[in-house]
Order: C-alpha cells, then structure tokens, then sequence
C-alpha cells in the first residue's frame, strides 16, 4: 500500500490531469489510442505547469465560438469589398 501526503496527493492528481488532457487531445489530434496513451505518460512528466495551463488556454480558445464569429465576418468583409468593389 502506498499512502500519499496532502502535497504528494495534489502532485499525482495535476499529473493525472495533465496526462488525461493531452491524451485526450493526442486521440482527437487522429492518434491511435496505444500511441496516445505513451506519448500522454511521457509527456506529462516533462511539462511544466505554466506551458501546460498555456497550451489548455489557447485550445479552449480555439474551440470557442470566437472563431465562428471572426470566420463569419472575414467572409462577409471579403464578399462586402468584393460585391462593392471597395477596400476595406
């Protein structure tokens, strides 16, 4: 039996998270899941906090909705200047 301290417990679980996350991008990336799952041990163990709360961020901003609505405005702006013939 292994038993953990607080500090040792919040340790294993940030590295849980890491490895959850990344292998979970890996799979939606089209990686295999076996080759997922060793890429996601091996990397969780080398990250760093910030570059993993950094990479988290910028995914969760491209799987917003602002990119529906930047896409949605550079087409109309195109077909706008297109249409009118003007520069915009």
């Amino acid at each position: 039996i292994i038993r953990l301290t607080a500090e040792g417990f919040c340790v294993a679980e940030r590295v849980y998270e890491k490895h959850v996350y990344i292998r979970d991008f890996l799979l939606k990336a089209g990686v295999d899941k076996n080759t997922a799952e060793i890429e996601a041990c091996d990397i969780e163990h080398v990250i760093s906090d910030d570059s993993f709360e950094k990479i988290k961020k910028y995914i969760r901003m491209l799987n917003s909705h602002k990119w529906d609505t930047i896409l949605f405005m550079a087409i109309f702006l195109f077909h706008v200047e297109k249409c009118l013939d003007i520069d915009i």
